[in-house]
């Protein structure tokens, strides 16, 4: 699943946060400090994990300044 279809999967949930964000760039000019943030996301790949072997670490990067240079609808 790309991050476009899981925005549009939960965008009832998203919808409020991601318009402000993009209307306060598009306000002010200015990025949140957070759009930088990067999180490791560490996805069991067996039952029962015992070891850091037995995961998958998944890199969660900020998405939404691909989003402000685009034009509001």
């Amino acid at each position: 699943m790309t991050s476009l279809s899981l925005i549009r999967s939960f965008w009832v949930v998203v919808k409020g946060d991601i318009t402000c964000f993009i209307l306060e760039f598009h306000g002010k000019g200015k990025l949140s400090k957070s759009i930088n943030c990067t999180f490791i996301v560490l996805i069991p790949k067996v039952d029962s994990p015992q070891r850091l072997n037995d995961f998958r670490s998944i890199l969660l990067v900020g998405g939404m300044y691909k989003k402000v240079g685009r034009n509001p609808r």
